[in-house]
């Protein structure tokens, strides 16, 4: 913790709740994994994998680098009493990453659909692409939310 007689305690406790909350997720991510490793057999586990890869890059890509804009012009924004611009810069992000996962994700719809239709012993990958890919709007999202409140 700070100690500082220009930081206050609200400052300090916002920390700590912040390393809480990333520690206990990262432990329930920990955890989910080993559950998931118990549960599925190699094929399983192996499409799983696959699918988060593409789904961590589909997210990179539905956002664009707007998180890290929104990092650093919100504090600007912020110190300099311009609640329009910060607001502006949020909710274009929100609306842009929504509209571009969603493209992206129907992209990989029809990938899985097409994949069926051409490798017919693909049913695993293909039925777990197509549930994670409508995950790609919503992370995207919550990566710009979680900027927005770094910010």
């Amino acid at each position: 913790m700070i100690k500082s007689h220009l930081v206050p305690d609200s400052f300090n406790r916002a920390i700590l709740a912040s390393v809480a909350v990333h520690s206990a997720a990262g432990a329930l991510l920990l955890i989910l994994q080993w559950f998931l490793t118990q549960m599925m057999v190699v094929d399983q586990f192996g499409a799983y994998a696959y699918a988060m890869s593409w789904l961590t890059v589909l997210v990179l890509l539905s956002n664009r680098g707007l998180d890290i804009a929104i990092l650093r012009f919100v504090p600007e924004y912020l110190s300099q009493n311009r609640g329009g611009l910060t607001a502006g810069i949020i909710h274009y992000g929100s609306r842009t990453t929504i509209i571009l996962g969603g493209l992206l994700a129907c992209c990989i719809l029809i990938w899985a659909a097409a994949s069926l239709w051409f490798i017919p012993n693909n049913f695993i990958i293909a039925k777990t692409m197509a549930a994670g890919c409508l995950l790609v709007p919503l992370l995207g999202l919550a990566k710009i939310r979680f900027a927005a409140l770094k910010g």
